[in-house]
Parts: C-alpha cells; sequence; structure tokens
C-alpha cells in the first residue's frame, strides 16, 4: 500500500504580526513532531514585508534552514534541522 503524505502549508494572509509569530511557533511545533515530512511552506505575501521579516527571524532563531520559493518571494520552505 502506498501512502501520500502532504506536506504542512501555512498561510499568513491576513495576519498581525502577534497572531503571525504565534502561529510560525506553533507550526514549528508540529512540524518537528511530524515524522512523515521534511519540510512545509509559509506563505508571507508579498505585502509590507513585516510578516516576511519576523518570519525569517523566528526561522533563524530557532535555527531551521530555509529558502524563498519562488520569483515573488511570497512563499518561504522550512526544513528539518
Amino acid at each position: 500500500m502506498k501512502f501520500n503524505f502532504f506536506p504542512m502549508v501555512l498561510d499568513l494572509h491576513g495576519y498581525d504580526v502577534n497572531s503571525a509569530t504565534a502561529a510560525i511557533l506553533n507550526a514549528l511545533y508540529e512540524f518537528k513532531q511530524d515524522e512523515y515530512n521534511n519540510y512545509f511552506d509559509i506563505i508571507v505575501g508579498i505585502g509590507s514585508g513585516i510578516i516576511r521579516q519576523i518570519t525569517e527571524d523566528l526561522l533563524d532563531k530557532e535555527g531551521y534552514y530555509w529558502k524563498n520559493i519562488g520569483n515573488s518571494l511570497a512563499k518561504i520552505r522550512v526544513f528539518k534541522k
């Protein structure tokens, strides 16, 4: 039997800084517990760039490797430690 596990996606459209921070930390906790996925995506959008900046800062602080996906820089892919 073949199982398909879809990667996690966190969409931060419409979040303020505090809500985005909480959502990111919760997603990182879930990701750490997930034994099937090796990466997950965070959609930060384009906007003013504040959500992107706090996301990048949190990922760096927590020690995760990440990279921007796509030309618009609206999505960040996070990899397992």
